[in-house]
């Protein structure tokens, strides 16, 4: 999915009440993962974000803009 998307969402399959819920973007050739808290992590590649992951059910959410007078407006937590 993140090779046609910008950013993605991921959020566990299990939980509830945005518990859990990540962003994952490509920035200047690596992967960014920020946590809800906006602590972030740094991949070198897919692969080695994949690794990280593999062991629960996990969603993947393309990241969708919404604009209001050109400000965004569902990136909240995210930036």
């Amino acid at each position: 999915m993140l090779s046609t998307e910008r950013a993605v969402y991921i959020k566990p399959s299990k939980t509830s009440q945005g518990k859990g819920i990540s962003h994952l973007k490509m920035d200047k050739m690596q992967f960014v993962l920020t946590d809800n808290e906006g602590n972030r992590k740094y991949y070198s590649s897919l692969d080695q974000f994949i690794n990280k992951f593999r062991k629960r059910s996990y969603l993947i959410q393309e990241e969708v803009l919404i604009r209001k007078k050109d400000r965004k407006i569902d990136s909240l937590k995210f930036k």
